[in-house]
């Protein structure tokens, strides 16, 4: 039994080996040579970037300065995580990003263990895997393992905090309860959003507890249950109060009460009351789930259901409470988000793994002989190759020249901030993209030295939000740099790209008059302009 234990964790190993290279070749090829995608991507770049500096000025103090440092709106150790990677691996983008594929195999690894656990199914143990790796949310380009920000982070630890809870056997076993807390502690700490998951699917199960505790006179599920969340306000808790003020403008003004909230909603298409509801489960199965992906579950449920009985002289526990858990996770973290004004498919993908272990468990709940070894190598291998094929989708949406153009507006950008030697560089532009901005021409930066100073927008140039003629001309005389573009366009829900389409014939004509064209290029079809302040 050892040496067949053994084998199975060696060929686990061939397939995080195989993994590790498809994913550092796209990382390589398609990633690290371009710009960062996406706005999020580009300020938790250029945060880790500044904090391994401090890293290599300060030791690894810095790390935890940062960590319980004030102001932090979105986590607590996201950042902090990053640049760990990168004072293993260097201060460049492919030991940063590392840190995702990191959490993947962390998250293959628990699902694996975890069903091998629960089920004593080893067949069911690697199919688990294999409905994971066949999904296309790992390589979305927004999200996904090839994007650094919170949302990857977040979906691998609430599938190992799903599995540590499943571990629990139903909040019977207290070192797992412990451990579940610890779990949940480090994936709120990297994203502080999912809190709300937590507590609401924490609050049902603790009601459900009770409920049954009082009918059998014991207790010892719910102190268990008690002890976990001890352990997770423990974790958590200095974070939050740390943070209160940042977390508040940022969610409670930015996504509740504030303009933003509109401006967003719009954004994403919401129209009416059946938009709201249905956003979310449309994006988790589109965008998340796939056609792969289900035909996978199908296949795995009929042949697992097909196989017959297998007798055995336990007695089979029951798993409602596993599948009741699960359905809880999913349910649970959809109608938290669905509540939530603002919409992004993004965030979806947390449903992710609680749907491949409710699977997983509805094939086991029927005791029957696991699957022969071909039919699971045949779908292992199918798979693998769905894998390698989301991994190969192209992560950008503009073709090569464009991307090339990209690279070369922003390199000029920083070679004119160096070479004028600008401590406090200021950028503005008349057109929100995440391409080009003062977060890619700073980045541009770091990553040839991590002593480039920060490059900051002027005033609500570049922002969302409207902007009178005035404001708009008093910006860009304070910047050093502006990035100006053809008239019209831009997304039409931001009400600054409409009011730049009435005050862009005097942007451009005070552009032409008291700065100089540094360069131009075409992205997307739209010329883009970069103006400089004239040297001194």
């Amino acid at each position: 039994m050892t040496d067949k234990r053994n084998a199975f964790w060696a060929l686990l190993l061939v397939l995080f080996a195989f993994q590790s290279v498809v994913f550092y070749a796209q990382l390589t090829t398609q990633i690290t040579p371009f710009y960062p995608r996406n706005h999020d991507q580009l300020a938790y770049l250029g945060a880790t970037y500044q904090l391994v500096r401090r890293a290599y000025q300060e030791g690894l103090w810095a790390l935890w300065s940062d960590i319980h440092a004030a102001g932090r709106a979105t986590a607590a150790t996201f950042t902090a995580q990053g640049a760990l990677m990168a004072l293993i691996g260097g201060p460049n983008r492919a030991a940063v990003m590392s840190l995702n594929f990191v959490y993947f195999l962390a998250l293959q690894a628990m699902i694996f263990v975890t069903v091998i656990r629960k089920t004593c199914r080893i067949d069911l143990a690697w199919l688990g895997v294999g409905l994971v790796i066949t999904a296309p949310s790992l390589f979305n380009g927004a999200g996904g393992m090839l994007d650094f920000r919170l949302d990857f982070g977040a979906l691998c630890l609430f599938g190992i905090w799903t599995c540590a809870v499943l571990r629990t056997d139903g909040w019977r076993d207290a070192k797992w309860s412990v451990i579940a807390g610890l779990c949940a502690g480090l994936m709120v700490s990297t994203r502080f959003i999912t809190v709300t998951y937590v507590i609401s699917i924490g609050s049902a199960m603790l009601l459900a507890l009770i409920v049954l505790s009082l009918r059998t006179h014991d207790f010892t599920r719910c102190r268990n249950l008690l002890l976990s969340a001890l352990t997770f306000a423990a974790c958590v808790g200095p974070f939050f109060y740390w943070s209160r003020d940042a977390i508040y403008g940022y969610y409670g003004v930015g996504h509740v009460l504030g303009p933003e909230r509109e401006i967003r909603i719009a954004e994403v298409g919401i129209r009416s009351l059946f938009d709201h509801l249905s956003f979310y489960p449309v994006s988790v199965v589109r965008g998340h789930f796939g056609v792969s992906f289900l035909i996978l579950s199908a296949v795995i449920v009929l042949l697992a259901l097909a196989q017959p009985a297998q007798r055995s002289p336990k007695p089979a526990r029951s798993p409602i409470f596993d599948l009741a858990f699960l359905a809880l996770c999913i349910c649970g973290a959809i109608a938290v988000l669905t509540a939530h004004g603002p919409k992004s498919s993004v965030v979806a993908g947390i449903v992710l793994i609680p749907t491949v272990l409710f699977v997983v468990f509805v094939a086991a709940a029927p005791r029957r002989r696991p699957l022969a070894g071909l039919p699971v190598a045949i779908l292992m291998v199918c798979a693998i190759f769905g894998f390698t094929a989301n991994a190969n989708v192209n992560q950008h949406a503009m073709p090569l020249e464009d991307l090339r153009t990209v690279n070369r507006l922003n390199t000029a950008a920083a070679d004119y901030i160096v070479a004028n030697k600008l401590t406090r560089p200021q950028i503005g532009v008349d057109r929100v993209v995440d391409f080009l901005n003062g977060g890619t021409v700073w980045i541009v930066m770091l990553e040839r030295d991590l002593r480039a100073p920060a490059v900051t927008p002027v005033g609500s140039l570049g922002s969302i939000f409207e902007i009178s003629r005035e404001d708009a001309l008093a910006a860009l005389a304070k910047t050093d740099i502006a990035f100006l573009s053809d008239k019209g366009g831009g997304k039409e829900a931001y009400p600054f790209h409409r009011s730049m389409g009435e005050h862009w014939s005097a942007m451009n004509e005070y552009a032409e008059k008291n700065m100089q064209l540094l360069t131009t290029g075409k992205v997307t079809g739209v010329t883009f302009r970069v103006y400089v302040r004239p040297p001194k």
